[in-house]
Order: structure tokens, then sequence, then C-alpha cells
């Protein structure tokens, strides 16, 4: 009835925008024939099916980009969320039945190739059916596919020539790509771009630490782990005036962490390589005052961050709570800038939260996020010692002192946010812009509401709650904040509201929802803990969730790194292919030298791991041709009754035979471990790279002439 009230359609958009009433903007958009407009709503809602009918009833084909970008979008959804292989036409609008936009015929034709592809890989056949896939992110998304989610299709091979070398040439190039900055051809990236960003914000929780789980446990993705740590280095390394920043820094450690202890290990003794050459006497000269101070900021909040993780494995309550403090305190005196990529910060806020709460617990229980409860409390429970189970009153009377200046903190970084919105100050991730920041807002907002939903719902409220309350109401009430917050000052009222919001918000497709963890069996529960399970919050054991998502695997997992920690062929390739590939992982250990820079030796072990395998792979191929050949000819020339017609028939195929044996051989020696060891050109990737190319046409080609050479 109020938005009758409203007066003009401009107002009533107005009003709908600034309160974030996405359906009712919609319904506008809708009424009023807006179809453009509805388009983008739903887009950067999350909404892709609707927004493809939108644009589905618009008669003119204008954002014929976005609507490929949310055509490939919602079959990525399908694809690795829904695990769904019913692909291409069938996702159509039904208006578009016969008048598809151009840009969608050739998507549609790719995404029902990938379709058959699925469906020929799960029987175990596949017979070179990639080259039906002509879009290059579509062909990414279906080899990452296959490499994640297939991996019987790789481990189970029954021959070397079955192995598919495409499929993790295509994955590292992927990965190669990202790191070198080449992101295909511009309109290519801002498709590619898009379809990041959003599926970005569309993961669940445990998709993620299943392809961390995959990446680490399974040896066979040695070669992706090779892309994503030559991506990370690059970042530091050629990237470093761009992304030396507080929380772009933070974003690199979180990463690197993902990535294993080794590489962990590396990124740090890089990036304090890094800092102090650019603080030393021969470079500082060169930075503004304030710049180095950003410095010294950026690596107290890395070093503090990664000193609280290792203090939570130990136990070491000195080390942890000294550098509790060193963390928030590198935040006090920050520029804004250094905090573009808050989404890092965000995530380190997050898991400190997340320790604190499950270290201070006076009850059996906490509600968090399940992302929260996948992403952090399960490796930090599975990370620490036995000890911290049972805390002390003097211990969690110190967490509780913690929380509270975490939130004092935080809110104080919220607020200096919310002050800056009018000076074109912009939220970005991996170095380009967010399209929206209003998920990673709420996110702000949310982790505060988290804290007050757990310290507000005790038996016996803390008596700090008080003022981590006030201060929580104040970040409630900042125009930043969703408007659902804005008038929230009882924490009854509170309660209420926030857990079926949360729950229902469009933004986290249902991948995220609030829980309470118990600790203890059939646990029953009162007051306001009653009031979070009937306003929709679900209840689980921690037994169950540690069961559930074990990271045993991940934490017994070499890094890629740490090549000769074992053998490359175990469970991951047959016996033969393990034969040909762990001499030259030997090789790369032992013989590239230390003072090669990190990009370069990632280069070249991605080399070895896919092309030096493949050719060496398709030698072996040959090979065996060639002997099946001479035992042929050998048997026709012993035959006593061989003509002298047919003996001259025969010395056609004899000399083309002979030259290809002689060919092969030549190029099987420079490739061989014991003449690569005393060589250095291949230390070069580019060089490497060129030679193997070379090479490996040849052998195509010869491989085509033994198809084509016929033994009558």
């Amino acid at each position: 009835m109020t938005i009758k009230f409203l007066g003009s359609n401009e107002k009533k958009e107005q009003f709908f925008k600034e309160f974030e009433m996405t359906t009712h903007l919609a319904e506008f958009y809708e009424r009023q024939g807006r179809s453009a407009e509805l388009f983008q709503l739903l887009i950067e809602d999350g909404q892709l099916r609707p927004a493809l009918d939108a644009a589905s009833k618009s008669h003119t084909r204008s954002h014929e980009h976005e609507i490929e970008t949310a055509f490939n979008l919602l079959h990525v959804q399908k694809l690795f969320w829904e695990q769904s292989t019913e692909l291409g036409p069938s996702i159509f609008p039904s208006d578009w039945k016969d008048t598809l936009p151009h840009s969608l015929v050739s998507a549609s034709a790719d995404w029902n190739a990938v379709s058959r592809i699925l469906n020929l890989v799960k029987k175990g056949q596949m017979c070179g059916a990639l080259a039906e896939v002509q879009n290059e992110i579509i062909k990414e998304c279906l080899c990452l596919y296959i490499v994640l989610f297939l991996p019987d299709y790789i481990q189970h091979t029954t021959s070397i020539s079955d192995l598919p070398i495409e499929i993790i040439k295509v994955v590292v190039a992927l990965a190669q790509k990202l790191s070198s900055g080449n992101f295909y051809h511009e309109d290519h990236a801002s498709k590619h771009d898009r379809m990041s960003a959003d599926t970005r914000t569309n993961q669940a929780s445990s998709a993620v630490t299943r392809a961390i789980s995959i990446l680490h446990s399974n040896q066979a993705y040695l070669t992706v782990g090779f892309g994503l740590e030559n991506l990370l280095f690059h970042r530091i390394g050629k990237e470093w005036q761009d992304r030396s920043s507080l929380s772009s820094l933070l974003g690199q450690y979180e990463f690197s962490v993902l990535l294993g202890s080794e590489v962990n290990k590396n990124f740090l003794r890089a990036m304090r390589r890094n800092i102090g050459y650019c603080l030393g006497p021969e470079v500082s000269f060169n930075y503004m005052g304030d710049q180095l101070h950003e410095l010294r900021m950026a690596r107290q909040a890395v070093e503090s961050f990664h000193q609280i993780r290792a203090a939570i494995s130990e136990s070491n309550e000195n080390i942890l709570h000294n550098n509790l403090r060193s963390f928030l305190r590198s935040f006090d005196t920050i520029n804004l800038y250094s905090l573009s990529e808050f989404h890092a910060v965000t995530t380190s806020f997050e898991y400190i939260a997340t320790f604190l709460l499950y270290a201070r617990r006076p009850v059996q229980s906490i509600v968090l996020p399940h992302s929260w409860t996948i992403l952090h409390l399960v490796p930090i429970i599975q990370l620490s010692s036995p000890k911290l189970a049972v805390s002390s009153q003097a211990e969690r009377s110190r967490y509780t002192k913690h929380l509270l200046e975490l939130v004092n903190h935080f809110s104080e970084l919220l607020n200096y946010l919310d002050k800056s919105a009018d000076k074109n100050f912009e939220f970005s991730c991996n170095g380009r812009r967010l399209p929206s920041s209003t998920i990673l807002q709420r996110r702000n907002v949310e982790l505060l509401a988290v804290i007050a939903l757990n310290m507000g719902s005790e038996r016996t409220l803390d008596e700090n709650f008080a003022k981590i309350w006030d201060a929580i109401k104040a970040v409630f009430a900042l125009r930043s904040s969703p408007v659902y917050f804005q008038h929230q000052s009882k924490f009854e009222q509170f309660v209420h509201t926030f857990v079926p919001s949360f729950n229902s918000y469009n933004g986290y497709n249902g991948k995220d929802w609030l829980a309470i963890i118990e600790f203890e069996d059939e646990q029953s529960h009162t007051g306001s803990m009653r009031q979070i399970l009937d306003r929709g919050a679900s209840r689980c054991r921690l037994q169950d969730v540690l069961s559930a998502n074990s990271l045993d695997n991940t934490r017994r997992a070499v890094s890629a790194n740490d090549l000769s920690a074992s053998p490359f062929c175990e469970s991951s390739y047959t016996e033969a292919q393990g034969k040909i590939i762990s001499p030259y992982l030997n090789l790369v250990a032992t013989c590239v030298p230390k003072v090669l820079s990190f990009s370069s030796t990632i280069r070249i072990r991605a080399l070895f791991l896919t092309d030096v395998a493949s050719l060496q792979f398709t030698l072996d191929a040959i090979t065996q041709k060639l002997h099946q050949y001479r035992k042929v000819l050998s048997d026709l020339f012993a035959d006593p009754t061989l003509s002298p017609s047919r003996l001259e028939a025969l010395q056609e195929p004899w000399n083309a035979f002979t030259s290809h044996e002689s060919t092969v051989a030549q190029l099987r020696l420079p490739w061989s471990t014991d003449h690569l060891r005393t060589q250095q050109w291949w230390f070069d990737p580019t060089e490497l790279e060129t030679a193997l190319a070379r090479d490996l046409e040849e052998l195509r080609s010869i491989q085509e002439q033994l198809d084509m050479l016929e033994i009558e």
C-alpha cells in the first residue's frame, strides 16, 4: 500500500533500488516492459534462468555478449554444482526455440558436444572428440570437469596411447594463461572475467574443499598444482608493484595455504625478500614515506596471521595472544587503497572469529554459517592441539577480550570504508574490479552478526556482551549495511530477522546457511538458541561434520614442490607410465639450478610433465609399431619362395621403415635423462618449448607415414 503513495515511476524505482527490494524492482521493470534493465538486474542478483527468460521476451537482441555469458554460466552451474550433463538446447527459453540469437548458436552446439563427450568419457571412450568443442573457454571447462570429477578416466587408462595428455595440456595451459596475463583476446577476456567473478560468488564451500583435497591427494594433478603455483609467484614477482598492498598480500597468503605447506613457506620467503629489498637503503629512496609504512603494515599483517595459524597448531597461547593483537594493530593506520581486495581481509577475520568462538565457548555448541564450518572450523580443529578443546575460565576470558578487540577493529574498518564511499574507491578481486560489492558488504556485516548471535545466545551473558552489541549496532546503522540490519536495535528482534534472512538470501544460491554445531550428542537448547533453531537454523554434530569433511589426505599430501617425497606413479598412473615420468621428475628436482627464477622452474616442470611425457609416450608407441613392421618384413624376406618382383615391391616399404627407425633413434637420444643431465640448454623454458614442439611435430609426421605404409 505504501508504494502506491511514492508518486512517479522514477521515485518508485529509486525506492526499490535504495532498499534493495530486488523482487519488487524486477516486477516493476517487467510491468514497464523494460527488458534490458530487468535482464541486468537479474544477472547482478545471480538469477541466471530468469535473466535468460527476460532476454527472450525482448525483441531486440541487445546485450548479446551478456546473454551468451549468462547462458554459459548457467551451463557451468549445471555441470559443476548440479552434476548434470543435460546441456545445450534444452536450456533455452521456449521463446527462443526458433529464433536463437546468433551468439548462442555456436555456444549451444559446443555445450551439446560437451554433453556427448562426457557420456563417452564415462564409458571410457573419447577418441579425439575434444576437437568438436570450438569455444576455448567451454573446452577449458570440459577439461577441468574431467580432471576434477572423472579422475577414473585418467587413472585407469589401459595403455599409454589412451593417456589423455590433451586434456591435461588444456588445464595446464589455462593456468599458464592466468599467470602470464594473456587472458585471450579482449572480447573473450571480458566474458571469461564475468564468468569467473560470478562463479566465485556462487561456489559451495564443499566444492572448494573437494577441489583442494583432489589437488593435494591425487598426484595425477601435479601439473595443475604447478600452474597454480606459477600464477601465485607470477603475482608476487612480475606484478609485485600492483599486488603488494596489505589486502592483496593477505589474499595471496591464503592462496598459498591452500596449495600446501611448501608453497606457503616459499611464498613467505619471497614476500620477505621483496619487502626487505624495498625497505633497504638501495631502493627505499624511490618510495614515499607512506608507501614504506604500508609495506611494513602489510608484512606485519601477513606475518601475524601466519603466526596465529602456527600458534593454533602448537597450542602456544603466548604467541597466539601476542600475534592476535599485532594482526589487529596492523590495520590501525592503513591507507584506504590498501584495502581494495577487502574480501581477503574479511576471510582472515572470519578465520580468527571462528577460532575465538570455538576456543571460548562456554556451552557445547556454537552457531556458524555452513561455509565457516567447512572452510575454517574443520581445518582449525584438525590443525589444533587437543588441549584447545577444553579451555579454563581464565583462558575463555582472554579469548572473549580478543573477540571484543576483533569486533572493535573490524567495526572501525567498516566505518572507514563507509565514510570513503564517495572517494571513487572500488573493491577488486585478483586485480579486477568487483562488478558489485553487495555480497561483500553483506558478508562483512554478517561476520559481526554471527559473533553477536553466539554471544547473545548464552545462558549467562558475558560482561563484555553489552560493549560488543553496541559496537555491532553502530555498524548495522551504516549506509553501506544491508537495509534490514539498519533498524535492529534489540537483540531479540535481530535474532528473529537475521536467521531466516541469511538462509534465504538469493546471492548465496542456497549454498550457505546458519547451523548450530553441537559438540555433544543429544543436546537440548533453550532461550535464544532455541529461537535460532525455530527461525530456521539447522543443527549438526561436530563429529559428523569432521567425518564428512576429512582433510586427512590434504594434511598428508606432498606439495607440488616436494617432487621426491612420493613416486609419481603411485595410484595415478599405470606402472609403464610411471617408469617414464618418474625419472623426469627426479631430473627436474635435482638438476634445475636454484638461481633460476621460480616462474621459469615451474614452467620447466609443467613442460616435462606434459610435452616431454607426451614425446616419450609417442616415441614408445612408434617404436612398438616399428618392431611389428620389422618382424613382418623379416618374415617376408625369409620366405624361400619370395619372387624377384615381390622382393622389389618390398624394397620401398623397407627403405621407409629403416629411415623412420633411424630418425626415431636420433630423436630419442637428446631426450634421455642421462643425456639431459649433461646439458644446460633446457634450463631456458622457451628453448625447451621450441625444441619439444619441433620434435613432436616430426614424430606426428612419422606416425602418419607409418599409418599409410602398405606392406602387400
